[in-house]
């Protein structure tokens, strides 16, 4: 699906653009339309653009200055400037700066189309043109890759001095820096083609680096070093740049996606991400990777193409045992929930016994911990019943009143073993929950679309309203109704347009307002495209 940006600051222009591009049937599109540069920005900054179609002169910055721009964050992406006036001045000025090409509004639909669509076989030609899967260059490099892997490991297991860390990276040509802290970003192709084989995948995975190392290159402010874990996990240490970071991570985040539809296009693989774009020290990696890839377990219920961004906002500086102790438990329990959305009981229980068993091995306000841990746990129980719809299903089956009376469990493992009977009941009704949880989504979506049908329809903005990435959105919705997001919308459109034709006074341009298309001749095109005649015919069947 490619992503196709409209910018006009006269709202008609913009809708009318909108609906012609909604209706080509040999583009998969998702359209998104704004009417000014500032809110322009904003959508570039979330999610990549493939082409932006703008007019030359809108509200807040020219179109030069909105290509400099573009260049600077997404040089891939093609701008088509689109203006009523013959200016051969802008025209010069923006062929120059790479713009891919400038018409006048007075070309038409045709030459509008003509040019988007080639904009897209050019974005087909440079991505043909790299050479996504390279062989091994020798046997330094495959030694080396070895060599880095392990040594990063082996920071994971056990502590060394910045001195020892500097020397190293300096010897494995590791280019970070180990005085300052690092983000951490993890990969796993989700399922491999039954006939790939070791070498195949290896090969994969080093494209799989190098589409992503393209990608990260363009993105200034950070530095990015990527190794293959094992035969279908990677992970990428990411350091920010002091001075120069400060549109970094969120520059970073944007691109992930692309790099997950790169890998689907042309390696034909599902890969699922997840971004931590908190900083850890090195001595603090070992406990957040092992965290990390609990959550990237997590698919919400086995779906593939997981794409999680996990922004810890809370970079205050913990002193002392106990606080320590308290974080990682913190970030533990935090990882109950990916257990249970993933149906992974035995690492739910492992984590759950874990957690006590730090309690117990910490002298450090023992019981002040236990008592923190224990309400953390009954209380994430507790919000998980209610709002997976098995609270009543549970009080049938529970004293629930015991959950939050600690003083009723004595000695202290008993509250443990509580706690674990009540997962375990949780792991078997669990399905239910998942059901409604889908359906929750799905009927959300579906709601604001037929309320809003005159209104914005976007991916963004639906996949803003569930708090879902678009992508993975679209994924979900195709996968729970067996049906594309953008047909559910021209459906409930269409069976929206036939109500009011047959069943109000309404005239064709009201209609077609109401139904989102601002000029009757993109409606009409629209319905005759649907049901082969007019909605004037249509209205006279009666």
């Amino acid at each position: 699906m490619y992503r196709l940006l409209i910018i006009d600051d006269e709202q008609i222009t913009a809708d009318s653009l909108a609906n012609l591009f909604e209706d080509v049937d040999d583009l998969e599109l998702d359209v998104y339309k704004t009417y000014s540069a500032k809110n322009a920005l904003e959508i570039m900054s979330t999610a990549y653009v493939d082409v932006i179609l703008s007019d030359i002169n809108i509200p807040g910055m020219d179109g030069i200055q909105l290509l400099e721009e573009v260049n600077r964050q997404w040089p891939g992406a093609k701008v088509i400037f689109l203006t009523g006036y013959d200016r051969f001045d802008y025209a010069y000025k923006a062929i120059k700066d790479k713009a891919f090409s400038y018409i006048l509004k007075t070309e038409g639909d045709a030459m509008i189309l003509s040019t988007v669509r080639e904009a897209f076989r050019e974005i087909e030609r440079e991505r043909d043109s790299r050479k996504l899967l390279s062989t091994a260059r020798g046997q330094k490099r495959e030694i080396m890759k070895l060599l880095q892997k392990d040594f990063i490991f082996s920071l994971i297991e056990k502590k060394a001095s910045t001195a020892e860390i500097a020397e190293k990276f300096d010897e494995l040509e590791i280019d970070l820096q180990p005085e300052l802290d690092v983000s951490v970003l993890m990969g796993r192709v989700d399922e491999w083609p039954e006939d790939s084989r070791g070498f195949d995948r290896t090969l994969s995975l080093f494209a799989i680096q190098n589409i992503s190392k393209e990608l990260f290159l363009e993105t200034p402010g950070i530095k990015v070093f990527s190794l293959n874990v094992d035969h279908s996990r990677l992970l990428w240490l990411i350091q920010a740049v002091p001075g120069d970071s400060s549109a970094a991570m969120p520059l970073l985040k944007s691109k992930l996606e692309l790099i997950q539809n790169t890998c689907k296009e042309f390696l034909d693989l599902s890969l699922s991400l997840i971004l931590d774009s908190h900083a850890y020290s090195w001595q603090d990696l070992g406990w957040k990777l092992n965290d990390l890839w609990l959550r990237l377990d997590s698919d919400w219920g086995l779906y593939r193409g997981v794409l999680l961004i996990d922004d810890y906002n809370n970079a205050d500086n913990e002193h002392g045992n106990s606080a320590a102790m308290s974080k990682l438990i913190k970030t533990r329990l935090e990882s109950l929930e990916i257990c249970i959305e993933s149906d992974k009981k035995e690492k739910f229980d492992q984590l759950l016994s874990s957690i006590f068993q730090e309690i117990e091995s910490n002298t450090t306000s023992n019981y002040v911990l236990f008592m923190d841990t224990y309400y953390s746990v009954a209380l994430f129980f507790l919000s998980y019943i209610n709002s997976s719809g098995l609270m009543k299903k549970a009080l049938e089956a529970f004293d629930l009143s015991r959950l939050l009376k600690i003083d009723v469990h004595t000695p202290l493992q008993l509250p443990a073993d509580y706690l674990r009977t009540l997962a375990n009941w949780i792991f078997e009704n669990r399905v239910v929950a998942q059901k409604i949880t889908m359906e929750s989504v799905i009927g959300q979506v579906n709601s604001h679309i037929s309320a809003n049908l005159s209104g914005d329809l976007s991916l963004l903005k639906l996949s803003d309203l569930v708090n879902l990435n678009p992508t993975y959105l679209c994924r979900l919705y195709k996968q729970t109704t067996g049906k594309n997001l953008s047909e559910y919308i021209n459906d409930t459109k269409m069976r929206k347009a036939k109500d009011l034709l047959k069943n109000s006074d309404m005239k064709i341009n009201q209609i077609a307002a109401a139904t989102g298309y601002y000029t009757t001749s993109n409606f009409n095109r629209f319905f005759k495209k649907n049901t082969n005649m007019t909605p004037q015919e249509y209205r006279m069947l009666g």
